[in-house]
């Protein structure tokens, strides 16, 4: 299996997707501000959405390409 994910434009492409999931977050977060006090089903699809955004576009702007590094794990946990 290739590797692609180790190489500096990987890391880059990875990071700036997370920045876009952040902007993406941040105008759902914004819709949903702006909706009026009953907003029903709309609201909570907003919340779950800019929810999921800015969670995965916080791993992949932080970590970027170590995402996908390997960890070590104890015996008792194999």
């Amino acid at each position: 299996m290739v590797a692609w994910h180790r190489s500096r434009s990987a890391d880059i492409g990875l990071r700036t997707s997370g920045l876009i999931l952040w902007m993406a977050a941040w105008a759902v977060l914004a819709r949903l501000f702006a909706m009026p006090a009953p907003a029903g089903i709309a609201a909570f699809g907003c919340a779950a959405g800019g929810f999921l955004c800015a969670s995965a576009g916080s791993a992949l702007a932080l970590l970027g390409a170590h995402l996908f590094d390997r960890i070590e794990t104890s015996a008792r946990w194999r």
